[in-house]
């Protein structure tokens, strides 16, 4: 059921992302995205690699430009309701999972190409990687709650 839900509203978002045109910073991380560098004057790579990939499998359009927020919003959602789930219950993973749609900075994030979208994904990641190795104990979590982490500092800070 949740799947369900959080895949009707990403083809939303995509019908949503197609129909208008990019805003401002958006077609300024864009052109960064035209010419990948360690950093930008005032933002880290992350948001400029995301545009990248995505337009090279939708295109240079606004779709193209705004796909990796929308799938990064889904997989979020996935990790928040597992980790809920975890802690928790299934009840919980599915009231953390909605929560997370209708709070403004992923209804509405999700569709504008900005560097909240991976900073947003690896940050959850990264608490999600933390909490398997506080409960498995596996290295693979250890290492990947690292990468998480230092994929998050290189979107944002």
């Amino acid at each position: 059921m949740l799947l369900i839900a959080l895949l009707a509203l990403t083809a939303v978002r995509i019908a949503a992302a197609s129909a208008y045109p990019l805003v401002d910073d958006e077609t300024y991380y864009w052109v960064w995205s035209r010419h990948l560098a360690w950093g930008y004057p005032d933002h880290p790579p992350a948001v400029a690699a995301m545009i990248r990939v995505t337009t090279a499998l939708a295109g240079d359009s606004p779709l193209g430009v705004r796909l990796g927020p929308i799938l990064m919003a889904l997989i979020t959602s996935l990790l928040v309701y597992d980790l809920a789930r975890q802690m928790f219950d299934r009840r919980a993973g599915l009231l953390a999972a909605a929560g997370y749609q209708i709070i403004p900075i992923a209804a509405v994030g999700a569709i504008i190409a900005a560097p909240d979208a991976p900073f947003i994904l690896f940050w959850v990641l990264a608490v999600w990687c933390l909490w398997r190795a506080r409960t498995s104990g596996r290295a693979w979590a250890w290492y990947g709650a690292g990468l998480a982490g230092g994929l998050c500092l290189m979107s944002k800070l």
